[in-house]
């Protein structure tokens, strides 16, 4: 352990600490050099470091819930759920960093240290959504994020990004205060606290009152990117690459999925949503209202020809299946929700990166535009294979573990041949987009300029090269760190 000896709230600080300290150099490096954001890169592995060793001493000492409090004023709760969440959050932000060096540097117009700041903000602001105690101090974790995240897509100020960015806005502000923070006041009316607790504060709501309110939450968290609240998303693509990796694999829409884990689990308790969820036929309303979001999603990823916005339904997609995975409201279905929450961020943001990576090289945005690409930058493009068929779910890869564990959950205690079928169908949409782009990669009839052969063979070892391997090793390891997730989220506990 690199901190030994310390407290759970002294981890905690640290972990606090690292984007606040990201943020203020961000901010106060006047001439912005490289010096800087190596710096923000070394304390974000600080960050992310101290997140091991919370998740280290939470199992050396047998907890499964924990409320910590700093000067009995600021309250948090630690729990199997948001360590996993935070350590790849922490981890992720690193890769972000290392990544975001090279990057600005061969796109001038991205102002670094207005990047930074607002990157490390955000960062803090899903921390806070994380270990909040409480659905009040969650909303308005939720909310700071969205703002602390508008600047990003904001960025560069042409016409475009205003409209996108307002969308963007619009959409997650307005869900959140017409569904979301109703739902809590709701909650608050009738339970009289909204703080999280094992087995969850749900005992006394009438059988219709439950499936609506649910549906509330569900839909008032709209950074989950449910259909039809998902058009923000691909709106935000607009932004550079490494916010759109942000945007997809750390922070916003991954704390959406870990918001409605948090309420199923601790807020409603899944036994209790189990008899109280209406259903259709054996399938309740839930499961099939995020089946219809991931077959829009990807009906739709189908015919998109640029590829961000074609990775962007695609994150559409693979977020409905960890919804469908946490509407079974079963144990080993949220274990299998936690398990692809973590495989997909490891998959989607290597895509990302090595789109990125593609774009700042040859400029090539357009899906038709790949053909050749296999034999001028061998290592980017296979990268991008492998992480492609981890999305997609084929053996041995990250995507595969998570996916079968799903199909493992839809099996048990009883099997549920709705979610069968739909996971199969969705599998089968996302290897047809996914292998359209493979097969240009690895075509012939295509050659890129000398001058543009020369740029790629001086920029591979850059930062981006090596943020894209370390994030690539985790689609190509998860086996590993699976194994290291479930002896955490094994010792969840749903009932008191």
């Amino acid at each position: 352990m690199v901190f030994s000896g310390l407290e759970l709230q002294e981890l905690l600080l640290i972990m606090f600490s690292a984007p606040i300290l990201s943020a203020c150099v961000a901010s106060l490096a006047g001439s912005w050099r490289l010096s800087a954001s190596s710096f923000i890169f070394f304390i974000s592995i600080i960050g992310a470091w101290a997140s091991i060793d919370l998740i280290n001493l939470f199992l050396s000492e047998g907890h499964s819930f924990v409320n910590v409090s700093f000067l009995n004023v600021l309250h948090f709760n630690i729990e199997p759920i948001n360590l996993v969440f935070v350590s790849m959050l922490l981890w992720l932000w690193a890769a972000t960093n290392l990544y975001s060096i090279s990057y600005l540097s061969m796109n001038i117009k991205i102002l670094p240290g207005k990047f930074f700041l607002f990157l490390s903000l955000s960062i803090f602001c899903t921390l806070c959504i994380a270990f909040a105690s409480n659905l009040i101090s969650m909303f308005v974790g939720y909310e700071l994020l969205t703002l602390a995240t508008y600047p990003l897509v904001v960025h560069l100020g042409k016409d475009e990004e205003r409209k996108s960015a307002r969308v963007y806005l619009y959409v997650l502000l307005g869900s959140s205060f017409i569904l979301l923070l109703p739902a809590i006041a709701y909650l608050e009316a009738v339970v009289g606290n909204t703080d999280f607790a094992v087995g969850g504060i749900m005992q006394q709501l009438s059988f219709s009152s439950v499936t609506i309110l649910f549906m509330m939450f569900l839909y008032g968290v709209a950074k989950s990117a449910i259909v039809p609240v998902h058009f923000w998303l691909p709106r935000a693509m607009v932004a550079s690459f490494p916010v759109s990796a942000v945007l997809h694999a750390v922070a916003v829409v991954k704390s959406g999925i870990f918001i409605m884990m948090k309420i199923s689990v601790y807020i409603f308790g899944l036994d209790y949503l189990q008899n109280n969820i209406f259903k259709v036929y054996d399938t309740n309303i839930i499961t099939v209202l995020c089946a219809l979001s991931l077959l829009v999603s990807a009906v739709l990823a189908l015919y998109q020809t640029k590829i961000k916005m074609l990775l962007a339904y695609s994150t559409i997609n693979q977020l409905s299946i960890c919804l469908i995975a946490v509407s079974m409201f079963h144990p080993v279905a949220i274990k299998a929700a936690i398990l692809h929450m973590v495989s997909h961020a490891f998959g989607k943001i290597t895509l990302f990166f090595a789109s990125g990576y593609i774009y700042c090289n040859s400029t090539i945005s357009e899906i038709k535009d790949f053909k050749g690409l296999g034999r001028k930058m061998k290592l980017i493009t296979a990268i991008f294979t492998i992480s492609a068929f981890s999305i997609i779910g084929m053996p041995i890869f990250a995507g595969f573990i998570s996916k079968a564990y799903i199909y493992y959950a839809a099996l048990s205690p009883s099997i549920n041949y709705f979610v069968l079928c739909v996971l199969t169908i969705s599998i089968l949409f996302t290897a047809h987009y996914f292998i359209k782009i493979i097969y240009n990669i690895y075509e012939e009839n295509h050659e890129l300029s000398s001058k543009r052969k020369k740029v790629y063979e001086n920029k591979l070892f850059s930062s981006m090269t090596f943020a894209i391997i370390f994030t690539f090793l985790g689609v190509v390891f998860y086996f590993w760190i699976y194994q290291y997730i479930y002896q955490l989220i094994d010792i969840i506990r749903y009932t008191i």
